[in-house]
Formats: structure tokens, sequence, C-alpha cells
């Protein structure tokens, strides 16, 4: 049986006032809610490494949970 986790993100996107446009340039902070933990981001690629990093022990922990099954 499949385990059902969730992580929840609080995501702050800086946009410089009276720019409508889309940035080409993302910078911000992200904070894993659960721990805490908050990181800084100056790019979308940064921003989904910061992720992928946060999420890569719980997808890990699932993987081991699945061979053991």
């Amino acid at each position: 049986m499949q385990r059902r986790r969730t992580e929840s993100f609080l995501l702050r996107i800086i946009i410089q006032d009276g720019d409508c446009s889309p940035p080409d340039h993302w910078r911000g902070r992200v904070q894993h809610i659960g721990t805490g933990i908050e990181q800084t981001f100056s790019g979308l690629d940064e921003l989904l490494s910061l992720l992928a990093e946060h999420l890569a022990p719980v997808a890990e922990v699932g993987k081991q949970a699945e061979e053991a099954a």
C-alpha cells in the first residue's frame, strides 16, 4: 500500500513596483512550513533545485519502504 505525504512551502516572489511583464529573473524566498527552513533563490532553476533537495530525502524513504515490502 502506498503512503501519501504532503509537504508545504511558502513561496515569496519579489517583483519590482510598476513591472507588469513576466519576470526575466526570478528571485525570492521559499520556506518549508514543517521545519521553518527558509532559503533565498535568484532564479527559477535555483528554486526548483531547492525544492528537489528538500524533497529528495522524502522520496528516498518512500523508495526504501517500497523495496522492503
